[in-house]
Formats: structure tokens, C-alpha cells, sequence
């Protein structure tokens, strides 16, 4: 079973409707970007290590952090990842665009990041675009020169009949396919909602089937004299009232007269038994095949052994972690060299990221690790081997 072939876009847009589908992609997507990332200033950790004779401008450091932060927020680039993440996990990829402002033939020319070109410069328009996939054909790439950096690696892209430059695309994807199978996945990943179809498709069938099995669950034998109803004449009709009689007075309220020597009344009852466990394991199935903890997708609490899912979550935000760090970070560090340009003036303007810790254990361990430093910086002082100033700059 499953897809072996890229089921095209028109089909992931299609299936992108089914409730289930839609609860495991947008599950990931949203942890993925709900806490976001914590700005690093590199002239900020400075100005923090610098000692008491150091000339250094703490506050200009932090300013210059504080302008970056408000520039990634100008660019709402929380959203604009959050909605990418769910792109990829629908459709394999996508695309952000860096608009500069050109337009036309200019587009199809390499767009220079470095911060001495006209066009990507310090002051200068800037604007991030999410590109769906399916508006994007690859154009020409290396499928000769295994030994070549653009191996495999399109040159260039045709976004709805225009010839955009891939420097100015910043490519986002996850579950990359194997070299062959690239051009079938038009240069981008397995979308996990066709890795996830096959198992949505099998839960769906469970189900109904259950639904089916529930319809037919009790069975009500007459037991009468066939023969001699058949030889009447109208026995059949009578037969036929008979049963309609019995189906419209069938509850609890209902009497039925029967013979007490030709007539008998049954009930036959299908067992349910281990209907519900089979249906439960076809849902958990796929929430594993989508690295998420059943408590954490469906609401089901786990059972047995006393558990209480904590380690379920922990690894799962050890998924997610791994999860930003493979689609979101390459993209992210892309738009932090462009921004530093556009602030700037040149790419690397000392401003790097981390990803927020994820739950308030995280935190708890974060905050006993700085208690521990604080009482080893307080013997340090007690013992005269750093003075408090030291000792302050490096707990700030």
C-alpha cells in the first residue's frame, strides 16, 4: 500500500480538506513556529563579556538587536514561516521570493547578496513573498556532472510563465527524495500528507466498517411455517404486513402476538469485542508515522505502566526541534544575511538565532542551570578569585 508516485498537486490541495490530514500537518507547523526564535547579537554577548576597562557601547549593541527584532517582525516573519511550514507539509516545499523591487527580464539575473550590488543595498525595498509550489516549474540544472556543485540543482525557475533567478527563491523542504526521484517531486520533498494518505485511508475504512458492523448489529429471527405461507395464496402478502407490523412496533414499547405453536421470535447479536481496540490502533498508526504522540494529536491519554506521557512529549518536541532545524533554519539564516544587507549594508552584521525552548521543563532546566552558575560565581566571589563586577557582566 501507499503512494510510490508524487500525487500531483491537484490531488495534495484536494486531500489538504480532510480534517484528519489537516490535524497532523497543522500540528506539526504550529509547534514548529509557536515559540519562534530568540535573536543573537554578536556585539550584545560582546559588550556582556567585555571587562570594566573594556570600551564598549552596550547600548548601542542592544539597539542595533532591537532594530533587527523589529524588522523581523515588520516582515512578520513568524507568520510567513508558520504558513510555509504548513506548504510543506501539504505539498513537499515551496518558495520564499526576495522582492527587491525589479520586475521583468531583470529577475531572471542572479541577485547579488554581498551587499555591493545596486539592487539588494542598505536602505533599499525589500519584501518576502511565500511562493506556493504549484505555480513553480524548475528550469535548467547539471544532471551530467555528478562532481559539480549544481548537481541536480535547478539554475532557474518559471513562477507562472516568469524567469525568476534561484538566488532570489529561497527554497524550504523536508523529506528530500532520493537523487532519481527529484525531477518526479519537481525538485522539492515528499509532501508528508502523501506519506500520511495510505494511513488516513485505512483509519477511514476501520471506521466505516465499524459504523457498518454497529447498523448490523442485532438481528431479529421469525421463525414461522414457510411452507404453508407460500402455498396460500396470498400468504406472502400476509408474510410481507407481518414483518412491516414487527419493523414499526420494533422498542421497547412495542407488543407482538405470535403462535404459540408455528411462531417463535429471536434475537441474534453480532460481539463487539475488539472493534474499538482495532479502529483506536489504526488511528495510533498514523500518529506515529507523523512522529506525534497520540495525547498530543487526538486527546487520548496513554495507558498502562502508570504513564502520563511526559517522555512522549519530551520526545516529540525533540522531533520538532529536528523538524527547525532541517526545514526552517538554512531559510531563516538565508533572510538574516538579506536583512543584514538591507539594515546593514553587508551580510554578516553579527546577528545569529536560536530556536525557544519548547516547554516549561525546558525552562525549569534552563533556570536551574543559571541558579547553579549563580551559587558557583558567589563562591568564586566569596573565595576572592573574581570581583562582583565580573561576576555580574557574566550572569547578565
Amino acid at each position: 500500500g501507499g503512494y510510490t508516485q508524487f500525487m500531483g498537486y491537484a490531488a495534495l490541495q484536494q486531500i489538504s480538506q480532510h480534517g484528519l490530514l489537516r490535524a497532523c500537518i497543522e500540528t506539526v507547523a504550529d509547534d514548529m513556529t509557536r515559540e519562534w526564535v530568540d535573536v543573537i547579537s554578536q556585539d550584545e554577548e560582546a559588550a556582556r563579556k567585555a571587562g570594566p576597562f573594556d570600551l564598549v557601547d552596550e547600548n548601542a549593541a542592544a539597539q542595533k538587536k532591537d532594530e533587527f527584532c523589529n524588522a523581523l517582525k515588520t516582515h512578520k516573519m513568524q507568520d510567513l514561516f508558520h504558513r510555509a511550514c504548513e506548504l510543506v507539509g501539504y505539498e513537499g516545499g515551496c518558495f520564499i521570493f526576495i522582492d527587491t523591487g525589479v520586475q521583468g527580464p531583470a529577475l531572471a539575473e542572479r541577485l547579488d547578496k554581498t551587499g555591493k550590488g545596486a539592487e539588494l543595498r542598505q536602505g533599499g525595498r525589500l519584501r518576502f513573498q511565500l511562493i506556493d509550489p504549484v505555480n513553480c516549474a524548475p528550469g535548467n540544472y547539471n544532471s551530467t556532472n555528478p562532481l559539480a556543485p549544481d548537481y541536480f540543482i535547478p539554475e532557474w525557475w518559471m513562477v507562472q510563465g516568469t524567469r525568476v533567478h534561484a538566488s532570489r527563491l529561497i527554497r524550504m523542504v523536508a523529506n528530500e527524495p532520493l537523487l532519481l526521484m527529484r525531477p518526479a517531486y519537481n525538485f522539492l520533498g515528499i509532501p508528508q500528507a502523501q506519506i500520511l494518505w495510505d494511513y488516513v485511508l485505512h483509519f477511514q475504512e476501520n471506521r466505516d466498517a465499524a459504523n457498518r458492523l454497529l447498523n448490523k448489529f442485532s438481528l431479529t429471527a421469525f421463525k414461522t411455517s414457510m411452507e404453508a405461507t407460500l402455498q396460500e395464496a396470498a400468504g406472502v402478502e400476509q408474510l410481507d404486513a407481518r414483518m412491516q407490523m414487527l419493523a414499526r412496533f420494533r422498542n421497547n414499547d412495542g407488543v407482538l402476538a405470535l403462535d404459540k405453536e408455528a411462531e417463535e421470535l429471536i434475537q441474534i447479536n453480532t460481539p463487539l469485542s475488539g472493534v474499538r481496540e482495532l479502529v483506536q490502533q489504526s488511528l495510533e498508526h498514523l500518529a506515529a508515522l507523523n512522529r506525534t504522540p497520540a495525547v498530543k494529536l487526538l486527546g487520548i491519554s496513554p495507558s498502562g505502566f502508570n504513564a502520563t506521557g511526559e517522555s512522549d512529549i519530551r520526545n516529540y518536541y525533540d522531533h520538532i526541534h529536528s523538524q527547525q532545524e532541517k526545514v526552517i533554519r538554512p531559510a531563516l539564516e538565508e533572510i538574516f544575511r538579506v536583512l543584514s544587507v538591507q539594515l546593514y549594508g553587508e551580510p554578516d552584521a553579527g546577528m545569529s538565532f536560536e530556536f525557544a525552548a519548547m516547554s516549561e521543563s525546558d525552562e525549569a532546566a534552563l533556570a536551574t542551570a543559571q541558579n547553579q552558575r549563580a551559587t558557583a560565581l558567589t563562591a568564586l566571589v566569596t573565595a576572592q578569585i573574581i570581583n562582583p563586577d565580573e561576576a555580574r557582566k557574566y550572569l547578565r
